[in-house]
């Protein structure tokens, strides 16, 4: 998490790395060995909350990053259990589940983000005052 403080203090990165570790305001400030005063002092400055926003995305984007390296295997392993009939049968229709679930969530997200940038078209066409970038234009 390197780009998160390059203008923070070492007071305010240490806080930052306890803020996105401890359970409490309370635990972070003891992690961080500054007073709880303080963290809340570095939460009402903007710089610092951006800087722990940006340590949280990296640490989400890190821990995606691990999710998806074993989806491959998590599927295959509920693959495995539908199949198998020696497997009870809650416990395939648990994993049928969890597959149908998945799948619908995937779905869902793709035609969200197919969305979200026919709307970013839209806006960029409208303020450059030229023509539709999306590729399927139905916005003229």
């Amino acid at each position: 998490m390197a780009g998160f403080s390059d203008k923070l203090t070492g007071r305010q990165r240490r806080a930052v790395v306890a803020l996105l570790s401890a359970p409490t305001i309370a635990a972070a400030a003891k992690a961080a060995r500054v007073s709880e005063r303080t963290i809340y002092r570095f939460l009402s400055m903007p710089a610092f909350v951006r800087a722990l926003a940006r340590a949280r995305a990296e640490a989400y984007s890190q821990a995606l990053g691990n999710l998806a390296a074993i989806a491959v295997h998590a599927a295959s392993t509920l693959a495995d259990a539908m199949r198998d009939p020696e497997v009870p049968w809650p416990s395939r229709i648990a994993s049928a589940r969890t597959v149908l679930e998945a799948t619908r969530a995937g779905i869902e997200l793709d035609e969200l983000q197919r969305r979200i940038d026919e709307i970013e078209a839209v806006i960029t066409k409208e303020q450059s005052g030229g023509e539709c970038s999306c590729d399927r234009c139905v916005h003229g």
